[in-house]
C-alpha cells in the first residue's frame, strides 16, 4: 500500500509535462527555437487562475512581462531528457519524487563538463537518499551544509562538494539537514498493517489464534497436554481447516471463542490513515463497486490540486534555483514551469471560446494557435460579430410587423469541434 500510494504520487508527477519558457535576448538566445504561449497558459503561469504554480514561476513571468515564448529546444532540457547513459528523463523524475515520497529527501550528483571555458552539466545521477549524508558546516560565515558523503558504508564512501549535488527535501519541524518522509509520518500505522498482514497469513495457515476451547473433565494435566498434541496434530495447516474432532461428550466440553474485529484491527482505518498521509485518495484502493458514480471524478481533481500540485511547485523551485542556473546563458531569462496538472472542464471551455469568438474578442485563428493549430489566414484572421449587435445607447428601431423582415441580413453564427 506504502509503495502504490508513493509511486502515484511519482508517476502523476512525471506524466506532467515540464517546460521551459524565456524571453529572447539579443545575442544569448538567438539560436534557440521558440513557440507562442497561448493566453490561457499565460494565465496560469502568471498565477492569475484558481491554481498556481510556484512563486519562482510567478516572480519570473512577471519580469518577462508579455514578452515571453516557450523554448522547446535548450540544453538544459536535453539534460533533464537525457539524463544519462543508463536512464530516461521519465524514470529519473519518477525516481526523484519516490525517494522523496518515502524518505523525505532526493538527491542527485551533477557531472560537468566544459566546453569553450564554461562548465555545464552533461549528466545526472540519483544518489539513493538512505546511502546518503549531509556533512553540516561548523564554521562561521559559511554555507549550512559542507558537503555530502555517499556510500553504503564508510569503506565505499565518496564526498561530494555541495556544488556537486541537487538536493531536494520536505519541511521537517525536527531536522535542518533531513526532511520528513511520509514513512516516517505514517511508521504507526504501516506497523499496525504489517502486522495485520502477518496475522491474516496465519490465519490462512491455521496458526492465528484457537478458534475452540476443549474442556476436559478431571483429566490429569499429562493427559490434557496429550490430548492436545494429538489434536493440533490432526487440525493444524491449511489444508485441515474447517475440519472437526469427535469426541467423547462425558469427557469433553467444546466452547467456540469469538473475536469482534475490534480486537482483530480495523483494517479500513489504518489504510485510510496512510492513505491521508500520502495525499491518494482511499478510493484509489477500493473496488469500482464501493466508489459511488461521481465520487471518483470529484477525488482525483481534489488529488491532482492538493496533492500533485504542491510537488510540482517544489519540483520546479529546487530546478529554477539550483539546477537551471548551472547553465550560464540562462540567468535572468529562462524559467521551467509544469503544465497545470488539472484538466480543465471542457464544457466551460467550449462555452467561453464560443463566447469570446461570437462577440469579437478573439479571432478564429488567435483561437486556433491557442489550442495549437495552424493560423489559416484570410478572414479568419478578423474579428467577426454577430450583424444584429449595436451600441447600447442606441434607440431602438419600431418592432416589424409580421410577415415583414427589416433586416434581411442573416445573423452570424459560429460553431467549431473541440
Amino acid at each position: 500500500l506504502v509503495y502504490a500510494a508513493a509511486m502515484m504520487n511519482a508517476n502523476a508527477v512525471a506524466r506532467t509535462p515540464l517546460r521551459l519558457y524565456g524571453r529572447k535576448v539579443k545575442g544569448k538566445m538567438a539560436n534557440f527555437p521558440m513557440r507562442k504561449v497561448g493566453p490561457r497558459t499565460k494565465h496560469y503561469l502568471a498565477g492569475r487562475s484558481a491554481e498556481r504554480p510556484s512563486g519562482a514561476v510567478i516572480t519570473k513571468v512577471a519580469s518577462f512581462g508579455e514578452d515571453f515564448q516557450e523554448i522547446p529546444d535548450h540544453p538544459a532540457l536535453d539534460v533533464l531528457r537525457g539524463v544519462n547513459r543508463w536512464m530516461n528523463g521519465y524514470d529519473m523524475t519518477l525516481l526523484r519524487v519516490l525517494y522523496l515520497e518515502l524518505t523525505g529527501n532526493a538527491y542527485l550528483y551533477v557531472r560537468s563538463g566544459a566546453l569553450r571555458g564554461r562548465s555545464f552539466p552533461v549528466e545526472l545521477w540519483p544518489m539513493p537518499s538512505q546511502w546518503t549524508k549531509v556533512v553540516p558546516s561548523r564554521e562561521q560565515d559559511s554555507p549550512i551544509i559542507r558537503g555530502y558523503v555517499y556510500g553504503r558504508n564508510e569503506a565505499e564512501a565518496f564526498t561530494y562538494e555541495p556544488e556537486e549535488v541537487i538536493r531536494w527535501n520536505y519541511p521537517n519541524p525536527r531536522n535542518l539537514y533531513y526532511g520528513l518522509g511520509k514513512v516516517e509520518a505514517a511508521w504507526r500505522e504501516i506497523q499496525l498493517r504489517n502486522s495485520k498482514s502477518v496475522h491474516d497469513q496465519a490465519v490462512y495457515d491455521n496458526r492465528a489464534r484457537p478458534d475452540y476451547a476443549v474442556l476436559l473433565k478431571g483429566a490429569p494435566q499429562g493427559e490434557a497436554t496429550r490430548f492436545q498434541k494429538e489434536l493440533e496434530q490432526r487440525l493444524r495447516g491449511v489444508k485441515n481447516r474447517g475440519k472437526f474432532a469427535v469426541l467423547n461428550a462425558e469427557q469433553a466440553d467444546i466452547k467456540p471463542l469469538t473475536f469482534s474485529p475490534a480486537e482483530l484491527g480495523d483494517q479500513d482505518s489504518v489504510k485510510e490513515i496512510i492513505c491521508n498521509v500520502f495525499g491518494v485518495p482511499v478510493s484509489k484502493f477500493l473496488t469500482n463497486k464501493n466508489v459511488a458514480g461521481g465520487q471518483a471524478g470529484v477525488s482525483d481533481a481534489a488529488y491532482l490540486r492538493d496533492t500533485v500540485l504542491p510537488i510540482c511547485r517544489m519540483d520546479e523551485e529546487t530546478l529554477n534555483a539550483d539546477y537551471l542556473p548551472r547553465f550560464q546563458d540562462a540567468v535572468g531569462d529562462l524559467v521551467f514551469a509544469y503544465d497545470n496538472p488539472i484538466p480543465e472542464d471542457r464544457e466551460a471551455q467550449r462555452l467561453d471560446d464560443t463566447m469570446r469568438l461570437s462577440t469579437g474578442v478573439i479571432t478564429i485563428d488567435e483561437w486556433r494557435e491557442e489550442n495549437g493549430l495552424e493560423p489559416k489566414g484570410g478572414n479568419a484572421d478578423e474579428l467577426m460579430v454577430p450583424s444584429s449587435l449595436k451600441p447600447i445607447d442606441q434607440e431602438p428601431q419600431e418592432p416589424m410587423e409580421m410577415g415583414v423582415a427589416q433586416n434581411p441580413e442573416p445573423n452570424m453564427s459560429f460553431f467549431f469541434m473541440m
